[in-house]
């Protein structure tokens, strides 16, 4: 390829004004400025709008692309990074032993209940409790033994509810508490049935009184404190005096 040269003759302030315009337009060299001016003249082309040459944008964004690539990639690592750590624990779990599981159920569950025990506890300690604890037999009817696993001295806590008025009874060692108005229409409905099924009346109890009048049936049915006369055809409570 045949080339040829064109020598121009300018002054120190022409030559640093053309260098100027260069540096602003892109080009690394006042030569590659003018060969690039002249091409466009001769096809009659303009400067674009952005007044930077099309090689030299293409080579800006290319460095701008490299640049936001080093800024993402050490995040990008590190997201890749948590998602095998997550990856890995959700394989350990899925590989745990069905008991393993179930230990671990067990364990969420007595944390869950240990909680408002907890605060139950807090309670009794402060005085808190002992001032309601006849209003809240009342609206709940029945307490047993075990829904109150806070109070530390389980006798002497259901004596003062007998002292002031509710029925205690002591189921094969475990206490239960009865509100002397629930307790009255307990009996009434005992006395009345003629089922000698004890599940059967059980459900009828639990129908009329709620599920905890069932509960306190079962467990007086289960100790031998209710029984069913075939001759009377009717329930009896055994009651130590």
């Amino acid at each position: 390829m045949e080339e040829y040269y064109i020598k121009i003759k300018l002054t120190k302030e022409e030559f640093e004004r053309l260098r100027e315009q260069a540096r602003r337009h892109g080009f690394a060299s006042v030569t590659d400025y003018v060969r690039w001016l002249l091409a466009q003249h001769a096809e009659g082309r303009e400067a674009p709008a952005s007044g930077v040459a099309p090689e030299a944008l293409k080579s800006l964004l290319a460095s701008l692309e490299r640049r936001i690539m080093d800024l993402l990639n050490p995040y990008t690592g590190k997201i890749d990074e948590i998602n095998l750590k997550l990856s890995r624990i959700i394989e350990m779990i899925e590989t745990l032993e069905p008991a393993r599981m179930d230990e671990l159920d067990r364990g969420l569950q007595e944390y869950r209940e240990a909680r408002p025990a907890a605060r139950e506890q807090r309670k009794y300690d402060r005085g808190e409790y002992r001032g309601d604890a006849i209003a809240r037999l009342r609206e709940e009817g029945i307490l047993f033994q075990d829904e109150a696993g806070w109070i530390r001295s389980p006798q002497r806590f259901f004596a003062s509810l007998e002292k002031r008025g509710a029925v205690v009874l002591n189921i094969e060692g475990k206490y239960v508490a009865v509100d002397k108005e629930y307790w009255e229409r307990f009996r009434s409905i005992l006395e009345e049935l003629d089922v000698s099924d004890s599940i059967a009346a059980e459900r009828i109890i639990a129908e009329k009184l709620g599920e905890r009048a069932g509960r306190l049936f079962r467990e007086m049915v289960r100790a031998g404190i209710a029984v069913f006369d075939e001759d009377k055809g009717s329930w009896i409570l055994y009651l130590p005096p």
